[in-house]
């Protein structure tokens, strides 16, 4: 098989390997030929952990929260808070739709790091600012449009 020149220059667009195959990535068709440009998968989400320079750690969820979205990052703001960080920012920028379970994860790591940990939500889009505004966590938590601001703003 012949491979053209895009093709080699760029394989991770053109390859459908497993091993290449990013979660949150699918093709727009699976007959599209060379050049195919993934776009992301509409059920896809995806929960990151990063610890920043000023030593803030930043937990990050992005797409769109399911059930199995809203246990990993509680789970990963759970494991965060472990380490007593100053600062612990709930990063909720990225995402597109947001339930009511995600808003009790924050309002539980709320409560468990109050003594020691500064907990911040980064939020912007309407989808999570109307799930945290119909819990207690609005009334508790203070709420950054985004991240560089939330970290920037000094703690405790």
């Amino acid at each position: 098989m012949d491979r053209t020149a895009d093709e080699v220059a760029r394989p991770e667009f053109t390859s459908t390997e497993p091993h290449n195959a990013d979660p949150l990535v699918h093709e727009i068709t699976k007959h599209a030929g060379p050049g195919r440009i993934p776009r992301p998968s509409p059920q896809a989400y995806r929960v990151t952990t990063t610890i920043t320079d000023s030593g803030a750690v930043v937990v990050r969820l992005t797409g769109l929260s399911d059930t199995n979205a809203t246990q990993e990052f509680g789970a990963a703001l759970r494991a965060a808070l472990e380490s007593r960080p100053g600062l612990l920012v709930a990063d909720l920028f990225g995402l597109r739709s947001a339930g009511k379970g995600l808003a009790d994860e924050l309002l539980s790591a709320y409560h468990r790091g109050r003594g020691t940990t500064c907990l911040r939500v980064v939020a912007r889009q309407v989808p999570a600012l109307r799930a945290l505004s119909r819990t207690p966590l609005w009334q508790h938590v203070e709420i950054y449009p985004t991240l560089a601001y939330a970290v920037r703003t000094p703690w405790i």
